[in-house]
């Protein structure tokens, strides 16, 4: 089952939870680097890798979530990089600093790490400034969060057996 997602980063800040929730840890430069450089960059990021989950995650730590260690200051090993399946990643927007991606993955994946990493590998810092879940498995928010009305148990089921999500600019 693949998930799929729209979000938006800003280059040449970091924050301690990779989006804007956090405080920022580090600015960078970044007017070097255009859509195009950011475009070549996501080609990295593509098919299977290996993505290391952040600190502000529901991974578990001795029975409990990560992010709630971290909040409370207390020092939490990271966890090993780990392999995850990137469908679909296209860029759908570029306003320096500022970009926009859709996403299309596997499970375990975390868009936040994806953000960090491609503003590391293009020479800069980078955070998330917004995650929309768009599809998560068969189901999608325009054709069933919306519509009420269609959650139904056959509707569920026929998607459920039928539906594939498609990879979509």
């Amino acid at each position: 089952m693949s998930n799929k997602y729209e979000a938006k980063g800003c280059l040449g800040s970091a924050t301690d939870t990779l989006d804007s929730s956090g405080r920022i840890v580090s600015l960078d430069p970044h007017d070097h680097i255009s859509r195009e450089d950011l475009e070549d960059g996501l080609g990295k990021f593509r098919g299977n890798i290996f993505q290391v989950p952040p600190i502000y995650s529901a991974l578990k730590v001795n029975g409990k979530r990560m992010s709630d260690l971290a909040a409370r200051g207390q020092h939490i090993e990271q966890k090993p990089a780990r392999p995850v399946t990137v469908h679909c990643l296209q860029c759908t927007g570029f306003d320096s600093p500022h970009f926009s991606l859709s996403i299309r993955c596997g499970g375990g994946f975390y868009v936040r790490s994806l953000i960090h990493d491609l503003g590391e590998y293009l020479g800069t810092s980078a955070h998330m400034t917004y995650l929309l879940r768009t599809n998560q498995g068969p189901f999608s928010l325009t054709h069933h969060a919306l519509q009420p009305e269609k959650l139904t148990v056959k509707v569920i089921e026929e998607t459920i057996l039928h539906n594939t999500p498609p990879c979509v600019s």
